[in-house]
């Protein structure tokens, strides 16, 4: 069992340390989200861990099972009910009811779904399925149980034959009896024994008929009970009294089978009993895990990385107090209701381990150190913390907490007396894996004293490598950041003007007080607030104001940033977008291209296999074509030698870019469709052709034809001509129906045949004839795969009688 309690390792810190940073809270919220009993115990008795291997093993059972859960979905729930108590009584040796039994087939039933999905999944969450291994099924006991006791626990006829069998019995004998006293009540009611009003009930357990008192006759029946009034008797007649004997008999007979059965069935779960009690303990630690996964989910939570040595720091990216976001709504309505809870970013490296937060009061200091501790508690645990991802934490394994009155009247301890004690525990035990967490260092004392002591003490945990967070309003400890490099200085951000919180966390400056300018918006009284205002040393004054300005230029400062960001992300966007624009247009230009050198590549072959019918035609007799045939098939050609040209033309022009705004004779120009440079020597008329000259040729073309005389890269080439595949018919190559791929190779004959599959759509064929053969297959088998599914392809056979038979699929065209 991967052991969630960990009892021997878990976290040590002072009695109280947890419950001071409001960890019990956390868990009774993990309790909430449980499904059993035994796993909201578990729940409840969580305790961070204190050894780095079994922090990491926990979130990393923790991620794993989150993204468990986004692939799958959740695992079964366990039953409710604890099952310890019935499975001791099964080791005592007791009987277990039929009810308990019934609940006893449910947890086998949890056991073996819970065992199939994480036998599955253990590939994808090895950490995650490691309790699992504890699930082990008794598919017959399971069985067993079932066949025996239905869900309400009762003992079901399939228990047993010799039950069923008695039940078969007793049912038969009930019947005949219910049969009897009906007919006696029919005849009453002619003036035999019963009568108007009566029926057929049971009084302790036998069969009696209801009469009135005053037509009783009572030798014929014994008197079973008496109604309220005393005017109706219940009476069993002599002539049933045999049959409701028999009917008592086989009810014993019956219950003592049941116990026979039960006491059968409940020395088999005495027998499983260990291996129940461990799937029980398993399925309430997966049932554990899946509330610490809804918990990641409520709060918004991330799996932080917890380091120790030279890798280990604090760095906490938006960090909030759990139990905050959960009060301002954040688990009800998601991160959107969390989001009133401002968040802080808080970090910190070696050396500097010491951070001493200053600022008015209510301005959030405690709150801040509880979310850091808190935040180191819920990782330690196992648990997301409530911050963004990237954040990371040292490894801790003492936990030291100063915050509140910790005065004691049973031992007899002040308020100081109680934070002295703290005090000793940090400076004894403090060290590169301590965290020691102060509120209001120094305070409760004389403030020289009190400052004395809390500088001892914060040097002392510097000294020793402690992580430390202390928050103070002794502006004498503000100095020590300059004295020591462990030390850095943080406020919590104050709205000048209002002298309004704004619980922000603004780390390398310390804090004001505010403490005159808060009471003098209170409305102190005046005699009062002007006495201590002159009181106050003018060194003292000048700090305050000087930290208040530094931080009022912070803040603008930070804004700027903010306000920069947030214009480099928005001209960031803004490039994306325009690029992703121009590779769209690039691709589909590309796509452009392929499109009209595909269906021209398809026109010449068109063209070439016409080439070669004429040229067959032409060696013909003249008896078996006439020359009126022939003139059909040149004009075919001379029609698709043109699309040709044309398609060759409007690619060329394409490429070359924008026309001439103005040609005049004497200009050199290209021509981009024989990508050739001449001299203009007549035009443009007015149909805006021109006549270009070069050497001793002339040529008319159309303006719009003609580019400028220099190419930013090499002249393009004409589009290539489709190549023939080595071995194809010199037939398969037209835009006939039929294609012939014998001896070429598969990834040869699919080529081929996509080409005729072109040549035949754009002819208008309605079908395509594949020759492959018959040989061993493996042409035909190619075929078969490529035209299934093919989108030029509505269907495929077979050639028939005439069409080649088995070396022939004929393809149906859509």
């Amino acid at each position: 069992m991967s052991g969630l309690k960990t009892s021997p390792s878990a976290l040590a810190a002072p009695a109280g340390a947890p419950d001071l940073l409001e960890f019990a809270p956390v868990r009774e919220w993990l309790a909430g989200y449980t499904n059993c009993d035994r796993a909201r115990g578990l729940a409840l008795a969580l305790l961070p861990a204190r050894d780095l291997a079994e922090v990491r093993r926990r979130l990393r059972e923790l991620a794993e099972a989150k993204r468990l859960v986004e692939l799958r979905g959740a695992w079964a729930a366990p039953p409710a009910d604890d099952p310890r108590p019935w499975l001791e009584a099964a080791r005592r040796g007791q009987r277990l009811e039929g009810g308990v039994l019934a609940k006893v087939a449910l947890l086998l039933e949890a056991v073996e779904r819970a065992a199939r999905y994480w036998a599955e999944a253990a590939g994808e969450a090895p950490t995650a399925a490691a309790a699992a291994a504890w699930l082990r099924p008794a598919r017959t006991l399971r069985e067993a149980l079932q066949r025996a006791v239905d869900a309400a626990g009762e003992v079901q006829d399939a228990a047993s034959p010799e039950l069923a069998r008695l039940r078969g019995r007793w049912r038969l004998a009930r019947e005949r009896i219910r049969e009897r006293l009906e007919r006696m009540v029919a005849k009453g009611a002619e003036g035999d024994a019963g009568g108007e009003g009566s029926f057929v009930t049971q009084r302790d357990g036998r069969y009696v008929v209801s009469l009135r008192a005053d037509r009783f006759d009572r030798s014929r029946g014994v008197v079973h009970d008496v109604s309220r009034s005393g005017a109706v008797v219940f009476v069993e007649p002599f002539a049933v009294l045999p049959l409701n004997n028999e009917l008592r008999e086989l009810a014993a007979a019956e219950s003592e089978e049941i116990a026979r059965v039960l006491e059968g069935l409940s020395r088999e779960v005495e027998a499983h009993a260990d291996d129940l009690d461990a799937g029980s303990a398993a399925l309430a630690e997966l049932d554990v895990l899946w509330a610490r996964v809804r918990l990641s989910q409520a709060i918004g939570g991330t799996t932080p990385e917890v380091a120790d040595g030279a890798a280990a720091r604090f760095d906490l990216r938006r960090a909030r107090h759990p139990l905050l976001w959960r009060q301002a709504g954040g688990e009800a309505d998601g991160r959107r209701a969390g989001e009133a809870i401002v968040p802080f970013d808080l970090v910190l490296t070696s050396p500097q381990r010491v951070l001493l937060v200053s600022g008015p009061n209510m301005g959030g200091k405690t709150v801040l150190l509880k979310a850091v501790g808190l935040a180191v508690a819920m990782a330690h645990a196992g648990l997301d913390i409530c911050a963004a991802e990237g954040s990371r934490l040292p490894f801790v394994a003492r936990l030291f907490v100063d915050i509140g009155d910790a005065q004691s009247l049973e031992d007899h301890l002040s308020t100081f007396a109680g934070r002295l004690l703290r005090m000793d525990a940090m400076a004894r035990g403090g060290g590169p894996e301590a965290l020691c967490l102060l509120d209001e260092v120094g305070a409760g004392t004389d403030p020289e004293e009190g400052a004395a002591l809390a500088r001892a003490l914060l040097e002392r945990l510097a000294g020793l490598g402690a992580w430390t967070v202390a928050t103070t309003h002794l502006g004498s400890l503000k100095g020590l950041a300059g004295e020591r490099p462990e030390v850095v200085n943080a406020s919590m951000e104050i709205d000048g003007e209002r002298l309004a919180p704004l619980f922000r966390l603004r780390v390398g400056v310390p804090g004001g007080s505010y403490g005159l300018a808060t009471a003098r918006r209170l409305g102190l009284e005046p005699s009062v607030l002007e006495r201590a205002e002159r009181a106050v040393p003018d060194e003292a004054r000048a700090v305050e104001r000087l930290l208040a300005e530094l931080g009022d230029a912070l803040a603008r400062a930070e804004e700027e940033r903010a306000a920069l960001e947030a214009t480099h992300a928005e001209l960031s966007e803004r490039l994306a977008r325009a690029t992703e624009r121009e590779g769209a247009a690039e691709a589909q230009r590309r796509e452009s291209e392929k499109r009209r050198l595909t269906e021209l590549g398809v026109l010449e072959a068109q063209a070439r296999a016409l080439l070669r019918e004429v040229r067959r035609e032409a060696q013909k007799a003249a008896a078996e074509r006439d020359a009126g045939a022939l003139r059909a098939l040149a004009t075919q050609v001379r029609a698709l030698e043109k699309a040709g040209d044309a398609w060759r033309e409007a690619a060329a022009v394409e490429d070359a870019g924008p026309g001439l705004a103005e040609v005049a004779v004497g200009m050199e120009v290209r021509h981009v469709g024989l990508d050739v440079v001449g001299r203009v020597v007549e035009g443009p008329d007015a149909q805006g052709n021109v006549v270009l000259a070069r050497g001793t040729w002339r040529i008319t073309c159309r303006v719009a034809d003609l580019r400028g005389p220099a190419r930013d890269g090499p002249a393009a080439q004409p589009p290539s001509r489709p190549a023939r595949a080595a071995g194809a018919r010199p037939e398969a190559a037209g835009a006939g129906p039929e294609v012939d791929v014998r001896g070429l190779a598969a990834d040869e004959a699919v080529v081929e045949l996509d080409r005729a599959l072109d040549r035949a759509v754009l002819a208008g064929l309605s079908e395509l004839r594949v020759i492959h053969g018959v040989g061993r297959g493996v042409l035909r088998d190619a075929v078969v795969r490529h035209l299934t599914g093919h989108p030029q392809v509505a269907g495929q056979r077979l050639g028939g009688v005439g069409e080649g038979g088995r070396g022939v699929t004929v393809a149906q065209l859509a």
